[in-house]
């Protein structure tokens, strides 16, 4: 009987697509050998996106022989074997339209010695590993024979033609096989790794801004052609390493990390993603977590765009009343303090009950920290903050709103007296009688909280530490000269 669960700790993802297997109800049957264990366990597992499943587990006998079924067809895509008793080392099958076959192999080497019986997508697979692990073998070869004759030309020149034929050699045996075996499923892989080729772009060569011509070329040709290799209409794609990679890599590394352009290319992906269900689903899932999940600043905005575009509208279907109710609550409470957005106004009151409005306060920056003395961090961070404003903040005209959190004036004036935190730019208050509603309009859940706002109190900088604050504002200035 299969069983459903989670291998190496991994988490599942919240509302992550539920793992299904029915499938024309035909089974499968896979008979196996491997020699160098016995009397043990071993388990048949998939990829799924960034994480693995287990699905099966087997019985190894004391001649390493063991078998895994079911009455109920398994999904197509890369596989793998786990042997506990070997420190969960595994190695890869293609499971797909071939379901009943048998295999031996060694534990001295899973990919050389392995033998197939009645899978010719395996016999493809295994010959394409083999020739994949001895080509990297010479392309590291070749690497280090260059680093080692970087300064004879003719040498490197020799080495790299050699590596570029070896390349070259990789692309002719990959085309080879999309050829002869283009209903496998190792052909849709192979395919989703290739990058489509650039053309010429086409820039005069006398032109004194050609390189960097050049280089947007390249980049937006890549970006807008990133995935013109991946067939979003097939979900086996999403039971290898290949979607994930492919995916996180263009989302986290390859685009420019700012939420506008994010935003703008997440809804193309997405776009895509529609051609079907599971791929949606677990792009949508994914998006949603990575982004709430983002140290970067910002990216709360492509979480609450997504949130409010796909989930709050009801194109997640899959989504529960409990989950969407708790998003909305999330949002409602990021929404008033994403960057870029007028600061929600405030008019508080210091110690001797004299009335700051906030947006009245001129100066070209405005820092709010939100805190409260018995914070131990807190108690660090103001200080630190305080002699950050008098050697190098007061100087570039910004001025400091400083907001306890709390309504017991002594802790709060005690500290004030204690660190002499006194300064006409620089105003300590607070929330005497709840009307700011601060904890919602600025996400406060927690303290010491830091926002810096331009001289229009637009959001600049939201959950700052210090250090950061002099250098943001030198680069928001530098900018404003070129």
């Amino acid at each position: 009987m299969k069983n459903l669960y989670k291998i190496f700790g991994v988490i599942i993802l919240s509302l992550i697509i539920n793992v299904s297997f029915a499938g024309e109800d035909k089974g499968y049957k896979i008979k196996f050998k491997i020699k160098g264990i016995s009397d043990t366990i071993v388990y048949l597992g998939h990829y799924y996106g960034d994480k693995k499943f287990a699905v099966d587990t087997a019985d190894v006998n004391r001649n390493g022989e063991g078998v895994f079924a079911d009455p109920e067809s398994l999904e197509g895509g890369i596989y793998f074997i786990i042997m506990p008793s070997l420190s969960n080392t595994f190695f890869e099958l293609i499971i797909d339209k071939d379901q009943y076959f048998s295999f031996e192999t060694d534990t001295t080497n899973f990919v050389d010695l392995m033998k197939i019986k009645g899978s010719l997508e395996n016999e493809v697979f295994n010959d394409y590993q083999k020739f994949m692990i001895a080509n990297s073998k010479i392309s590291s070869n070749l690497r280090q024979t260059l680093t080692r004759n970087v300064n004879n030309a003719d040498s490197t020149k020799f080495y790299q033609e050699k590596a570029m034929a070896v390349d070259q050699g990789v692309k002719d045996y990959w085309v080879s096989i999309q050829k002869e075996h283009p209903d496998l499923l190792i052909s849709v892989i192979i395919k989703s790794m290739q990058e489509t080729e650039i053309p010429e772009s086409g820039i005069d060569l006398n032109n004194p801004k050609k390189d960097s011509l050049e280089y947007m070329f390249e980049y937006n040709f890549r970006k807008d052609h990133f995935f013109d290799n991946l067939d979003f209409s097939d979900d086996r794609i999403l039971r290898t390493p290949i979607f994930y990679n492919k995916f996180n890599y263009f989302v986290s590394k390859y685009l420019v990390q700012s939420p506008d352009t994010l935003i703008k290319e997440s809804k193309k992906f997405i776009k895509l993603a529609e051609a079907n269900e599971n791929i949606y689903r677990y792009v949508l899932v994914y998006m949603l977590n990575y982004y709430e999940e983002s140290h970067l600043m910002g990216m709360d905005k492509l979480f609450v765009n997504i949130a409010e575009d796909y989930y709050l509208t009801g194109k997640a279907e899959w989504a529960d009343s409990t989950f969407i109710e708790k998003l909305g609550d999330r949002v409602r409470k990021l929404k008033p303090n994403l960057i870029g957005n007028l600061s929600p106004d405030m008019k508080l009151q210091t110690a001797s009950d004299k009335f700051v409005r906030m947006h009245e306060v001129e100066a070209n920056y405005l820092v709010l920290i939100f805190w409260e003395p018995t914070c131990g961090h807190c108690k660090k961070v103001i200080p630190k903050l305080f002699k950050e404003y008098t050697e190098k903040l007061k100087s570039k005209n910004t001025k400091v709103f400083s907001i306890y959190t709390q309504l017991d004036l002594e802790p709060w004036t005690n500290f004030i007296e204690q660190k002499e935190l006194y300064d006409d730019g620089w105003y300590n208050v607070y929330d005497k009688f709840h009307f700011s509603n601060f904890r919602n309009l600025y996400d406060i859940y927690s303290t010491p909280v830091i926002y810096l706002l331009d001289k229009d109190k637009k959001i600049i900088g939201k959950r700052l530490v210090v250090s950061q604050i002099s250098d943001m504002i030198d680069r928001i200035e530098k900018n404003k000269n070129r």
